[in-house]
């Protein structure tokens, strides 16, 4: 059994040819940045971010010392007989109080956030590793397969021509 082709241009067979690679090119290109920018984003978060967050829960833990003494010191200051009421100096503390607490629940997020990142990037690794497989392998058999089949067009059209030549 003969098997046959009906192919009326291998121009257009080579164009797709052309396209492909350069969707293959595309898509690694794509790949590329992809991974980067999660490499990225796990670095901002298991480096950048526990840093910053430690830098201001320090800056904060320093703040309530303050203010607790402001406070304290307040509480034990008395006028014509009279201690004062410490009311703004209280509020001061307590809001130190307070920012320490949102300083130490942002580590605590950022460590989380970390984790469940870290894991989602993971699981998308794999699902890219195989798209980068399909592309390293798959696609790159399948050009190699195509520019085999236009070069057996072409050196069959090339015998094709030199035999309609010589037959007059």
């Amino acid at each position: 059994m003969s098997e046959s082709a009906n192919i009326s241009s291998i121009e257009a067979v080579t164009r797709f040819l052309a396209v492909l690679r350069d969707r293959k090119t595309r898509a690694e290109n794509i790949l590329s940045a992809q991974q980067q920018e999660m490499h990225r984003v796990i670095d901002w978060l298991e480096q950048e971010l526990p840093f910053l967050w430690k830098q201001e829960l320090r800056k904060r833990y320093d703040r309530v010392a303050m203010k607790r003494t402001e406070y304290e010191s307040c509480k034990l200051r008395t006028m014509s007989g009279d201690r004062p009421s410490c009311y703004e100096e209280k509020k001061a503390y307590e809001l130190a109080k307070q920012r320490l607490h949102e300083a130490e629940e942002k580590i605590d997020v950022v460590q989380r956030w970390r984790t469940k990142f870290t894991q989602q990037a993971e699981e998308s690794r794999g699902r890219l590793g195989k798209f980068q497989h399909v592309l390293e392998n798959d696609l790159e058999k399948t050009i190699a397969l195509i520019e085999r089949m236009v070069q057996s067009l072409e050196a069959y059209m090339g015998r094709t021509l030199a035999s309609d030549e010589e037959d007059p």
